[in-house]
């Protein structure tokens, strides 16, 4: 699903929350110094770096998007606490919704690979939150899942992980794929420590 008119008409006060949470904002055409845990191919793994969303097509995160269904108010957002550091990935929603957190990547070689990805659930009920690896065409590759949970009440940050993940060179998608399926009094997701790379 594209992502919505929503997203534009956000982007100002999703600006706003970020500039309150951290200090370093890109403007148009700067590149971020992005730092990379050892072996990890992501870029801003743990969603520390931030740019104008206005001028991204609403994207607050270098390196990220995004793709939801949500009809009302649903964006992705700089918030914390985050697993590691001040700053997670987040969204909430005052509906049901299914949300997508991307990244595009290209492999240099071939190998076997591992992945993760730390997520916290708020207050609500939410389907199978996965992590997936797509090919180039937009086929899941593989995927690993935290199972369905409802009146969810932990909002400790659980991690989702991938092990043994034969890939032949080529572009791939990072997604993490959360459906929250009943409205709770927080509906909220946080992901943080983002990781693919070789085993």
């Amino acid at each position: 699903m594209k992502k919505t008119m929503i997203r534009k008409t956000l982007a100002f006060i999703t600006l706003l929350t970020v500039l309150m949470l951290s200090a370093t904002c890109f403007a148009e055409g700067e590149v971020p110094a992005y730092v990379a845990a050892e072996g990890n191919l992501l870029i801003n793994l743990s969603f520390e770096e931030i740019q104008d969303p206005a001028l991204f097509e609403g994207d607050v995160f270098p390196g990220w998007t995004y793709e939801t269904d949500a009809v009302s108010w649903s964006v992705l957002f700089s918030d914390g606490p985050g697993y590691t550091g001040n700053i997670a990935g987040a969204t909430w929603c005052g509906d049901v919704f299914n949300f997508s957190v991307l990244q595009t990547i290209e492999l240099a070689e071939a190998g076997t690979y591992k992945a993760s990805v730390w997520v916290a659930l708020g207050e609500a009920t939410f389907g199978d939150s996965e992590l997936r690896i797509k090919d180039a065409e937009g086929n899941v590759v593989v995927f690993a899942a935290l199972p369905a949970v409802e009146n969810n009440t932990n909002s400790e940050y659980q991690i989702i992980e991938l092990y043994d993940v034969a890939l032949e060179a080529g572009v791939y998608t990072f997604e993490l794929f959360v459906p929250c399926t009943a409205v709770g009094n927080n509906s909220f997701f946080r992901i943080d420590e983002a990781f693919l790379g070789l085993q």
